[in-house]
């Protein structure tokens, strides 16, 4: 009996060591809302969980592992982080719910769609 809970223990602590040892970053969740997002470039692809489901008007970190120029940036204009090489820019989410559609100014090949949900 105490082995088998020894070993149920261990294997959830590995479970959640290796899910928070992932390379795509996760939306921080705080009462079931989402209430922070990470987006990381890398190799010419945005990465990001639960499909870049964030809510209104929360901060968003697009961090840049490629080395080389990119931006993320709405096809609307309501949100850009300029071009960068390196590093992390934070902006916020649109205030109005809906779905917005971003792309890479240097590399309009890279695109997603940002889905903004509103405050429960």
């Amino acid at each position: 009996m105490k082995r088998s809970v020894v070993i149920g223990v261990l294997t959830l602590a590995l479970g959640w060591f290796a899910a928070s040892a992932s390379a795509v970053p996760y939306p921080h969740v705080h009462n079931g809302k989402l209430v922070h997002l990470a987006v990381r470039i890398d190799h010419f692809h945005y990465h990001a969980a639960h499909n870049y489901r964030i809510m209104v008007g929360r901060p968003i970190d697009v961090t840049n592992d490629d080395g080389v120029p990119h931006s993320l940036t709405a096809d609307d204009a309501t949100f850009d982080t300029g071009v960068f090489t390196t590093g992390t820019v934070t902006i916020h989410a649109p205030e109005e719910p809906g779905d917005y559609a971003f792309h890479c100014t240097v590399h309009p090949g890279m695109a997603g769609v940002l889905d903004v949900l509103p405050n429960p």
